[in-house]
Formats: structure tokens, C-alpha cells, sequence
């Protein structure tokens, strides 16, 4: 089934029936709101004379008032895709009645296995999967990578596998003991992404500054109506019960941090580009993949500095030291000053027992002392400490981390 080209991100409830440990939103039952009427959801998309993408999320969106009457009448229309964890069997039941297959891109189906086995829902989670595949619908197995998880997947995904059910490793967004990840993930992680590489494109890019058709070809819904330029950009376009302006052309990103389809909108250059699949297979540990992507955006654009510096990471984790000391010097000739390239340059020469070098470039920065990562660095060098290994950058230009 080929992807619309037009998408609205629906955020239709905050509640949730789960309490998963990472999860980023408050656990608490948020105040309930009213409804917003599914006819002015449908004529303002119809209004476009587009076929919209509709992806119908929360919290929990089978929670939401007749969840699956809504689901027919948009999908009358434009076509649908839900996010969902599969535990309200009754909901899931009259969504496979009502609502035709066809006109339902995925099904996502998250696992949270934790929480399912808290719950003592698993079985529950399999036989729903079955019912809504028996009747048409493709459905998804995703199933979040916390990095305490790591260890437990491949039993997790043999399991499920001889339920007939392939999961699908989703990087986790966000901070834990003090790293940042899909970033931090360590070795064992991105051998798990290795076997599923759609996973790369779920990553957090950073295209700030770069044109983007978010808010023009893609846009989020809150509950309350409000429409978002996307789930990054809180620039309110107006609000589905009384007004939504859509842009006319793409704009710039204006966030460092993409957490929805970005890479469905963005406007890249062929070097952009390539930092792209670089990225994507830095996730998913193909090293040579992604070094001669990474190589070929730094031959389009010689100042692409976290090209240079994300080809330092790949050298470093080789152990090819000095290719990687060329390389962070290079992203830091290109883009004086900043502490992600200062701090991997530092932790390789310190690597290279240059460290009196490596304490004099932290200490040149106004950074030293506010910067926690840099600091961290130059402190381990000073106690002979092991340093943070070296970052990649998930900018797509330069002046960005």
C-alpha cells in the first residue's frame, strides 16, 4: 500500500490504560475533554482535495468515544493507520467489524512487555494480533528498545516468533542513567536493529534549518482541536473547530529534535542526504555503510562538519585512533566551539596519551565548567579516567549537535 503524501498526526486522547516505565506522558487520567465532531475533522480534510493520512494516536486512542464509528466515517474518505497497545479486547473486536481493512494503512501494535506481563496480558496481546490479521488488517508487532530491555529482546523475540508474531525493535527517545539515546546505544542494541533497517528511520533527526513541509503536507491534532505544525513545532496553525490555516510553501525546521515523519517531509540536498543514510545505518551497525555515506556527504559539502565528526566516531570505535583525532579536528575547524566535537576530539587524543592537549582544548571553552558532557570529559581526563566515548551528531548542517 503505497504511504499518502499528506498526514495529520491525531492525538486524540492522553489517557492510557498502560503505565509503562519510560513512557513520557503523566500516568495520571487527564480531565476529559469534549469531543471534537468527526465531521469537522473529515470536511476540513476534504477541503484540501487530498487523501489525507490520518494516524490515530494517544495515549490510548480505543479509549477514545466510539472510536471505531469515527474510524468508518473517516475512512470513508482518506485512509487510516492506529497506534495502539491491544488490550481493550472489546475495542479491537468492534474495530475489526466496522471499519474495512482496506482502508487502513498499519496497525501499530505496541508490546511494552514489561507491562504486559504485569498486567498478565500477553496471551491476550497474541490473540488480538491474530483476530485483527484473520481479518485483513496488516498489523505491526513494534516493541520499544529501552536500553534495560536489550538483554531480554532476543528471548522476548523468539517467543512471540513462534506465535507467529515478527516483533519490530523501536528505538527509545529519550534520556536514561544519564545518556541520551537512539545515540548512546550500545553494540548489542544496534545489532538488534541490524535484522529490521526501517528501524534507522525512526531515529531523532535533527533538521533544524532545514525546509521542511511540516505544517503544510503534515500536522498534529491535539485532543482539544489544536493543530500543530508537527509534533516538534509547537506553531499553532489554528484550531479544527474554528480555523486551520496550512502553510503554502515548506519552512524551516525550527526544532533539533524531530520526533515524528520528518524525514516523510523534508526538503534535503544530496549531502543532506547522504548524512540521512549515514544515520540510519549508524543505527542499525552497518559501520562500512554508513562511513561511505557519511564520506560521500563530506565530498558534496567539505563544511558538513557532523559528517566529519560522525566519520571520527566510526574511525574511533576501530580503534583507528589517529583517522579519528583528523577527523574531529576537522569538524572542529569547520564549526569552532562546539562542545559535542570538542569533547569526542578530547577523549581521542586523551585515548592517544595526548592528554595535556586534550585538557587544553576543553578548557578553552566557554563551555568548561557549564557544559555537562564536556565537562564530564575533561574531568576524566584530568583523574586519568575512562572518557565518554564520542558522540555522533544527528545534524543535518553545520552550528547544530
Amino acid at each position: 500500500m503505497k504511504p499518502d503524501t499528506h498526514n495529520l498526526t491525531w492525538d486524540m486522547t492522553h489517557a492510557c490504560n498502560l503505565h509503562c516505565a519510560y513512557c513520557s506522558f503523566p500516568h495520571a487520567t487527564p480531565p476529559e475533554r469534549p469531543l471534537i465532531p468527526t465531521e469537522k475533522v473529515q470536511s476540513f480534510l476534504d477541503a484540501t482535495g487530498k487523501q489525507w493520512g490520518i494516524f490515530m494516536t494517544g495515549g490510548e486512542p480505543l479509549l477514545y468515544p466510539n472510536f471505531s464509528e469515527v474510524c468508518r466515517t473517516l475512512a470513508k474518505t482518506h485512509r487510516l493507520a492506529i497506534d495502539t497497545n491491544l488490550s481493550l479486547t472489546e475495542q479491537v473486536r468492534e474495530l475489526a467489524d466496522t471499519v474495512p481493512p482496506e482502508r487502513v494503512q498499519d496497525i501499530h501494535a505496541s508490546l511494552h512487555i514489561e507491562e504486559r506481563e504485569r498486567i498478565g496480558g500477553t496471551q491476550q496481546f497474541i490473540d488480538n494480533v491474530r483476530l485483527l490479521r484473520k481479518r485483513g488488517f496488516r498489523v505491526k508487532v513494534n516493541y520499544v528498545l529501552h536500553p534495560t530491555l536489550v538483554r531480554r529482546y532476543p528471548e522476548d523475540a523468539r517467543f512471540f516468533k513462534r506465535h507467529g508474531i515478527t516483533l519490530v525493535p523501536r528505538p527509545f527517545k529519550g534520556a536514561h542513567d544519564g545518556h541520551k539515546y537512539p545515540a548512546a546505544y550500545s553494540s548489542a542494541a544496534k545489532r538488534i536493529f541490524a535484522g529490521t533497517p526501517d528501524a534507522g528511520r525512526k531515529m531523532l533527526f535533527n533538521f533544524k534549518g532545514v525546509p521542511c513541509n511540516a505544517g503544510r503536507t503534515f500536522i498534529r491534532m491535539e485532543p482539544d482541536g489544536t493543530v500543530y505544525r508537527c509534533s516538534g513545532d509547537m506553531t499553532i496553525m489554528g484550531n479544527i473547530l474554528d480555523g486551520v490555516r496550512l502553510n503554502d510553501a515548506p519552512e524551516p525546521c525550527r526544532v533539533s529534535r524531530c520526533p515524528c515523519r520528518g524525514l516523510d517531509h523534508v526538503v534535503l540536498n544530496d549531502a543532506q542526504r547522504a548524512m540521512v543514510e549515514g544515520l540510519r545505518y549508524s543505527l542499525v551497525n552497518d559501520t562500512s555503510t554508513a562511513k561511505a555515506a557519511f564520506t560521500r556527504a563530506l565530498l558534496l559539502n567539505p563544511s558538513l562538519s557532523p559528517a566529519a565528526n560522525n566519520l571520527g566516531v566510526i574511525e574511533f570505535d576501530c580503534q583507528n585512533l589517529s583517522e579519528a583525532e583528523r577527523h574531529f579536528a576537522m569538524a572542529l575547524k569547520n564549526e569552532p566551539g562546539n562542545p559535542t566535537f570538542t569533547a569526542n576530539l578530547a577523549a581521542t587524543l586523551a585515548a592517544l596519551g595526548k592528554r595535556e592537549q586534550a585538557i587544553s582544548i576543553c578548557r578553552a571553552l566557554p563551555e568548561y565548567g557549564a557544559g555537562a558532557r564536556l565537562t564530564k570529559t575533561a574531568r576524566a581526563i584530568e583523574c586519568d579516567a575512562p572518557c565518554p566515548p564520542p558522540r555522533i551528531s544527528l545534524a543535518l548542517h553545520s552550528c547544530g549537535v
